[in-house]
């Protein structure tokens, strides 16, 4: 991107408790209850992390000059969600917004608030072979808002642009919970447009590695709940290829200091009982322990780093959670999927929050 003279900014999301984690302190644009398109928004979240993007956009446009008009927001995963979130709010004029590997809920507020202004274009991107967030979702969530950007013009096309123009949802095969080159590319093109145009899929060199869906041919599909689509569990489970059997990962959970002898109801506030740091030790297979020292792994949306355990052969790693056992199995089950598939490209177990 800085070789198109596009200068790229990456903020973090502030720690928060995340229920979707067992509670535990994750950096995430805002809560989710599940990760599921049926889930209902965190409003109180979205309006806390929007008010710090609007802060940083103001920062850009006084310090160095960049007017709004020519700043994209977007990004990965909750990311993404949050900067199509961003449309339901007064937010300043972008030149567009992108959201990769992304979904808006099905009761969004982007979907019930009045379209008052003209929609930014948008820019959505999403992996065929996601078992994390379900290609179906992605879809789903670009035909809603394409249908928002219908109804904000009247269904008028007299302006220079066909209302689809506005809104354009790629998809890309045997891409996982991640992005690559084909996506960056994609992006990039349209950047360089001012995001006039959205690339074609029929140049030779993107032919076969990505999709565009007319978001016109068809009605306004429904958003679509769990219900018909595959587990993350089963998915994963059907696009690992096993190399170890699954029960050579063990696994032992403890409190992370032993010497902790403060009464658990000492520690409640209001009903709540405060989160308690654990620690999770893994024997694994010798020769996988390296690929757990060189990345981390993400389990219900928060990221955890191991260190060499207690003897050969182990790993551990220390969390907080309101719900340790909860936590750990999850972790569990992400281990194993790194253990049967070391060197999966974009595999679930390396996924940012969603």
């Amino acid at each position: 991107m800085n070789a198109l003279g596009i200068s790229v900014h990456c903020p973090t999301a502030k720690p928060r408790r995340y229920t979707y984690a067992s509670g535990a302190l994750s950096n995430v644009w805002f809560d989710r209850v599940d990760l599921d398109i049926s889930a209902p928004e965190d409003k109180a979240g979205m309006d806390d992390s929007f008010a710090e993007l609007m802060s940083l956009i103001e920062k850009l446009e006084n310090e160095q000059g960049i007017s709004s008009s020519r700043i994209y927001l977007g990004g990965f995963s909750m990311g993404g969600g949050m900067a199509l979130a961003t449309l339901a709010r007064e937010t300043k004029v972008l030149a567009g917004i992108f959201a990769i590997g992304s979904f808006l809920a099905s009761d969004s507020a982007v979907y019930q608030s009045p379209q008052q202004r003209t929609m930014p274009r948008i820019l959505l991107a999403h992996g065929q072979s996601d078992a994390v967030v379900p290609y179906a979702w992605g879809e789903a969530t670009a035909r809603r808002l394409y249908a928002c950007s219908q109804e904000n013009s009247g269904g008028d096309k007299e302006k220079g642009h066909g209302e689809e123009d506005r809104v354009a949802f790629y998809g890309f095969p045997r891409l996982q919970h991640t992005f690559d080159e084909r996506v960056l590319s994609v992006l990039a093109r349209w950047i360089e447009t001012g995001a006039q145009s959205f690339p074609d899929v029929a140049e030779d060199c993107m032919q076969g590695e990505m999709t565009r869906t007319s978001l016109s041919s068809l009605p306004v599909a429904p958003s679509p709940s769990s219900a018909g689509l595959p587990s993350i569990a089963t998915a994963a489970a059907q696009s690992a290829s096993a190399t170890f059997p699954s029960d050579e990962v063990h696994m032992t959970l403890e409190k992370a200091d032993a010497r902790q002898t403060k009464p658990q109801e000492q520690t409640e506030e209001k009903g709540k009982v405060a989160p308690c740091k654990h620690r999770a030790v893994f024997r694994v297979p010798q020769d996988r322990v390296q690929s757990f020292l060189d990345r981390p792994v993400s389990a219900r949306g928060a990221h955890f780093s191991f260190a060499h355990g207690p003897t050969p052969g182990t790993l551990c790693t220390s969390f907080e959670s309101m719900r340790p056992e909860e936590t750990a199995k999850a972790l569990l089950e992400r281990v194993k999927s790194r253990v049967r598939d070391p060197d999966a490209t974009g595999g679930i177990d390396t996924c940012h929050p969603s």
